[in-house]
Parts: C-alpha cells; structure tokens; sequence
C-alpha cells in the first residue's frame, strides 16, 4: 500500500559566502539549499537518546540522509513529537545488507552493516518506540557491482536482493511489535535541483526551468521505483509524487517555499514545508497503522504503484 502525501558567466561564478557583493542575497540564497540535518550535524551514525526529542521516545527514523532529511518535517509538524534519530549518511535501514561504495572503502561498509546491528539492539532496549520510519536513496544498493551481506560477503548488487532485504527487515521489526512506514525518496533526475532554484532566483530566472521532467525522473529511477512498489504491496509506503508531479514536470516548491537542498534531499526548509503541508507526523503515524494485507483501509488518491 503506497500514499501520497498528497548569464553564464554569472552562473558559474554563482557564490553564497557573503564576499561577493550580494551578502544579503546571498544569504538568503543560502538558506534556499540549507541542508536538512535532523537534529543535529553530530547525529549522524550515532545511536544514543542525546539525539532523542525524549528519554522515551515515540517514534524513530532509521536510515541514510533521506531518513535524516525528513526529522526537520517531523518536527514542524509537532514540535513536541517524542524521536529520536537513528541515521547514517549512505547507510540505509536494513539487516544485512550494506553498500560497497568504493569511495569510501570495504572498511565503512562493514561500518554501516554494524550500525545496523547496533540500531536493532537500540530499538529492542528502548520499548517505549512504537512507530519506526524508513527511508533511504536506495539507489547505492543497485548501482555499484556488489552489496555486502551479513557484515561479510560480497555479493552482486541487484533489484531482487534488495527487495528482499527490504522485506526481511520489515517483517523482522512487525515481528518485535513495532509499526513501520517506508517513505520513498523525493523524485529526482540526477540534477542539482537546490543549485538551480538558487541560480534562478539570483538571476531573477523562472522557477520552472528548474522542474523535473516525470518521464526522466521514472527512467533514471526504474529500480528504485521497482523497489518502492514491491515494499508497497505488503507494507505501508508514503510517497510523495503524486503531489509533486504532474502527468509532465515535479515542482521544486510548495507554497513557494524552495524544497530541495540538492539532487534530491529537502533543504531544513523544504522538510519543514512539506511537514507542515501534509504533517508528516499524523501522515506517517497513519500509515504505520494501517493493516495493509486487509485491504480494508486504503486512503483515497494512493497512488498506484502500477504506474511506477
């Protein structure tokens, strides 16, 4: 089950650190392409109620820098949301697999696949969580020749090892009595859409030159969006394309609120203006709770991932 929520020279000169005669532009510019970074820079790969809300959390967010940007939007929508921050950057929320990204070394890998392990030991030690969102990129898992399974083997990346994974850390996290919503990522193209919004409004450009052609973002996202929808089928997914797309272009602003930081995070912004739009909290709180294999409470306008 799936929900939608509901010049060149001038440019490549472009600069937000204040020295180039445009200060205070610039840092509004700036603010535009904020990084969402949850509750804190130094919350990431820790696992630790100091990047909780609470000593009893509520809910948490485990996952790479797409389950990060998305605490930002949580809080906006209740300040006082008990959560605590369970993230690494590259690092998606799953029992066996990490990705081996070879900018980073075999060595950060068998990292991720330990923060993974400690986040499960976390989450059984910490019974006032009910509710475990997740979300990642996804995409590091597919790309690259090889994923690392159990913390030890190399094995060849590929969509049916991911889903699978996906699945088993599903069923592993229901089975230990907690309520999961997958969220997917934003749609992306591979473009530094947070550069271009904040090209166009320094060069007083439309924003639209900046949206997301649909049938780019589907073909340079197939498996990933092969992915989403497999999870869907047996589990509770919000997305939010059908909100941002049309049957042609995905905007890059809600109420006129710029979204996104880069190719396809939200900015602080961004997260907060979506929280508030859809209120991720009760959104995701939702979603958690629905008995998907009952097929008694699919929300009108979910999207349907037959046409992903």
């Amino acid at each position: 089950m799936t929900l939608t929520v509901g010049g060149a020279a001038m440019v490549a000169g472009l600069s937000l650190d204040g020295t180039d005669g445009f200060a205070s532009r610039n840092r509004e510019l700036a603010r535009l392409i904020e990084p969402s970074v949850g509750l804190a820079k130094e919350c990431d790969a820790v696992i630790d109620l100091k990047c909780a809300t609470s000593p009893k959390p509520e809910i948490a967010v485990w996952g790479d820098s797409y389950a990060r940007h998305l605490v930002d939007g949580i809080i906006a929508s209740k300040p006082d949301v008990r959560l605590v921050q369970l993230t690494k950057n590259n690092c998606g929320p799953f029992l066996d697999l990490a990705p081996i990204l070879p900018r980073l070394g075999r060595g950060w890998s068998e990292g991720c696949a330990q923060h993974n392990a400690d986040v499960r030991r976390f989450l059984l030690a910490n019974r006032s969580i009910r509710y475990v969102v997740l979300s990642s990129q996804l995409s590091q898992y597919l790309n690259e020749k090889t994923v690392l399974l159990d913390g030890r083997r190399e094995v060849p990346a590929d969509i049916k090892t991911l889903i699978d994974d996906s699945r088993s850390t599903l069923a592993w996290l229901e089975a230990n009595g907690f309520k999961t919503v997958w969220v997917a990522p934003p749609p992306q193209n591979g473009r530094d859409t947070g550069l271009c919004v904040a090209r166009a409004r320094l060069l007083g450009q439309p924003i639209e030159r900046c949206e997301l052609s649909l049938k780019d973002v589907r073909a340079d996202n197939k498996d990933v969006l092969q992915v989403i929808a497999d999870i869907g089928d047996d589990y509770p997914v919000v997305s939010f394309m059908d909100y941002l797309c049309d049957e042609d272009f995905c905007k890059v602003e809600d109420k006129g609120v710029a979204l996104f930081e880069d190719y396809g995070h939200f900015s602080a912004g961004g997260s907060r203006q979506m929280g508030l739009s859809f209120n991720f909290y009760r959104t995701f709180v939702d979603a958690a709770e629905q008995e998907v294999l009952s097929g008694v409470m699919r929300p009108a306008g979910a999207l349907d991932t037959s046409t992903l």
